[in-house]
């Protein structure tokens, strides 16, 4: 993750955050993982259903939605001042 700050004249700043996939990509695994074990999909038992169908029915709408808590440390790191 690259996180860059830009001072604006009138006190503001800009802060500026790129994400690549392998910021994400295990917190994602681990949750499909999860979701694996508790889900009831007809025509599978229940925790067998294979990963391929819950990364068609699950992984795409999900990766589009925000995510609700940080997945890496130094979001909180950086103190923002004024």
């Amino acid at each position: 993750m690259n996180v860059s700050t830009d001072q604006r004249p009138g006190g503001t700043t800009v802060i500026k955050a790129v994400v690549s996939e392998a910021d994400y990509a295990p917190e994602v695994e681990k949750a499909l993982r999860e979701y694996r074990r508790k889900a009831n999909i007809p025509g599978f038992r229940p925790g067998m259903v294979p990963m391929g169908v819950i990364n068609n029915t699950v992984k795409e709408p999900s990766l589009n939605r925000p995510t609700a808590k940080p997945t890496t440390p130094c979001s909180n790191t950086s103190k923002i001042t004024r």
